[in-house]
């Protein structure tokens, strides 16, 4: 750093203040002008020489900058305070400098208070020996009234800052308030989204089918899915409730998919309940976190869903599960159909993989959604741990 930076860090520093609330520089202005006009009037009845009461009227005044630029007051009370002894004033202007303590405390730096104190103690002390308009034992009673100033100024600068603390803390905590209640809507949200919309968009698509089908067995067969559907859907929307309720999502576990490899079992069956042939290849036991185990399932889940909804008349669904280098690797593939019309599309089209692809960037994953040779592909790859 240079000196050239050192020296203006330092001027800054010093010259840094904290301005008088509104109503304080109020206060100050009246008490001034109150003064002014009591001195002026003294002065006048008492025939008080007119230089010494015009410092003092001078004095004075320069505490109204106090409402305004403390620094500028103070140190223009040092500046003049030689003058004070230089015409034997020090009585009126060592009580202005006394009482001036509590406002240089409350409004200005460490450093200007601490060279106010020390040359004001000074001025002070020497006044006793110099002055000569000073009674005996003036000094002390200067004294008394800067400490009792100082202490009063160093109070209220105690209280600001401690009220200025509980303000940030309440800020903080406000925002940290507001963060939970988003981050829990958006959790409902996403709990929402992946355990009922998979199954309602089940319920919905073989209630459409089921009076185009003439065959008994299929009938049975979309019945059964729809059955299994509703009530895995009332599962869950109870579970949700006593979540909700409860706060503790470890007490309602009942119905929910708790596996990866019963996540696949699930999509598996819905996806032939429509009559859509599905490969599955790979090992669907595999070792992973419970964290990257959750984010499984709900994928399985959306992926399902997705085909469900947008390539329903898919003949073939490829699901790929591998490992390579501590990473387990997904791919959900269905052939490539006419794309839904986007009138048919509905409001939150997509939300579901763009969370999805939010909470596995989270977890040190990547997901890639491509259409090749074909086919709409889904690739996912993620850490085990």
């Amino acid at each position: 750093m240079s000196e050239a930076t050192r020296v203006d860090g330092s001027l800054r520093e010093l010259s840094g203040y904290n301005a008088l609330p509104r109503v304080g520089r109020l206060v100050l202005i009246a008490v001034v002008l109150l003064g002014v006009t009591a001195e002026a009037v003294v002065g006048r009845f008492a025939e008080v020489d007119g230089v010494p009461m015009t410092l003092d009227v001078a004095s004075m005044l320069l505490l109204i900058l106090f409402a305004w630029r403390p620094p500028i007051a103070t140190a223009a009370l040092i500046v003049i305070s030689p003058l004070a002894l230089a015409i034997d004033d020090a009585g009126f202007f060592g009580i202005t400098l006394a009482a001036s303590a509590g406002l240089v405390l409350y409004c200005c730096s460490p450093w200007l208070v601490l060279a106010y104190c020390a040359l004001g103690t000074a001025w002070i002390t020497a006044s006793e020996f110099v002055a000569n308009d000073l009674e005996h034992g003036g000094s002390i009673a200067m004294l008394a009234i800067g400490i009792v100033s100082g202490v009063i100024g160093h109070s209220m600068r105690v209280g600001r800052r401690r009220a200025r603390s509980f303000a940030a803390e309440n800020e903080r905590l406000s925002i940290a308030a507001r963060n939970a209640i988003t981050l829990e809507r958006e959790r409902i949200s996403d709990e929402l989204h992946n355990i009922i919309a998979h199954e309602l968009t089940v319920i919905t698509l073989q209630t459409r089918a089921l009076p185009l089908t003439q065959n008994e067995m299929e009938r049975d067969a979309m019945i059964g899915a729809i059955g299994r559907s509703s009530e895995q859907a009332l599962t869950d929307v109870r579970r949700m409730m006593k979540i909700v309720q409860d706060g503790d999502p470890s007490q309602s576990n009942e119905g929910v998919v708790a596996s990866f490899p019963e996540a696949l079992e699930s999509s598996v069956r819905h996806l032939q309940d429509l009559g859509i042939e599905v490969e599955l290849n790979g090992t669907v036991h595999v070792s992973v976190s419970q964290s990257i185990e959750t984010t499984l399932v709900h994928l399985v889940s959306e992926c399902t869903t997705n085909v469900l909804k947008h390539a329903r008349s898919s003949k073939t669904v490829v699901i790929d599960v591998s490992e390579d280098a501590g990473r387990l690797n997904l791919a959900f593939r269905s052939e490539l159909v006419e794309s839904v019309p986007n009138a048919a599309r509905g409001p939150h089209e997509g939300y579901g993989l763009r969370r999805m692809a939010d909470r596995i960037g989270l977890l040190g994953g990547v997901l890639d959604i491509s259409k090749q040779d074909g086919w709409w592909t889904i690739v996912v790859s993620m850490p085990r741990a």
